[in-house]
């Protein structure tokens, strides 16, 4: 486990050295359709203004916009992410904008130390898939989220229909040496066996999903 994570770290570490090419591998994962199905998940977050929201492995701060657009200044994103690059391309995007409402912390999503019920909504977009402790990370938000709130994913698995599925043998190893992906990992049904309130959208032939969970 601490192997894989230390070998995801330095791979965001790289990504988070080269923001442009982040923003195309994104796009390639979205096959074209990153901004409307990245404004579903927003959406279904269900954030107003002044809100307190967590960015779960955040990246370079792709998410930032839409949810400073969702708080306003008077709400808070706490910005989390193992990779120090990554945190500190996401800190320089927020510099560049002139948003003051961000807080930065690094650190491992398995042992995540948030004050129980503090959160008002959390975000976490093609990061389960990666993060070796996944149910860990899970537990973590849950215990943080205030009651009647959402954890919302934004994540990519192996095609499930369509004549893309032929490329599953090739795209799965390729993302698991570029992005620490575990192609055999079924985030949607872990999530089922967690949690009583789950909610399911797919899109592009079942490779990008939105799972809503309430707490």
């Amino acid at each position: 486990m601490a192997r894989d994570l230390e070998y995801g770290r330095r791979i965001y570490d790289w990504w988070g050295r080269h923001r442009l090419l982040y923003k195309i591998a994104s796009w390639n994962v979205f096959l074209g359709k990153e901004k409307s199905i990245r404004k579903q998940a927003v959406e279904s977050i269900g954030l107003k203004q002044g809100d307190v929201v967590l960015d779960l492995a955040c990246g370079p701060g792709i998410n930032f916009e839409a949810l400073e657009n969702k708080i306003g200044p008077k709400g808070r994103i706490i910005a989390f992410d193992y990779s120090r690059w990554m945190l500190n391309s996401a800190q320089k995007k927020a510099e560049e904008k002139g948003w003051k409402n961000i807080e930065f912390i690094q650190g491992d999503a398995a042992h995540m130390e948030l004050p129980e019920d503090s959160l008002d909504g959390v975000y976490s977009t093609l990061s389960m898939s990666a993060i070796p402790d996944h149910k860990a990370a899970m537990r973590n938000v849950l215990r943080a989220l205030k009651s009647g709130k959402r954890f919302v994913i934004l994540d990519a698995q192996k095609f499930e229909e369509g004549w893309l599925k032929i490329f599953n043998p090739l795209f799965g190893p390729i993302f698991k040496r570029t992005t620490n992906w575990n192609y055999d990992r079924n985030i949607i049904k872990d999530a089922k066996g967690m949690f009583d309130k789950v909610e399911v959208k797919k899109f592009n032939g079942g490779s990008v999903f939105i799972l809503i969970i309430t707490k």
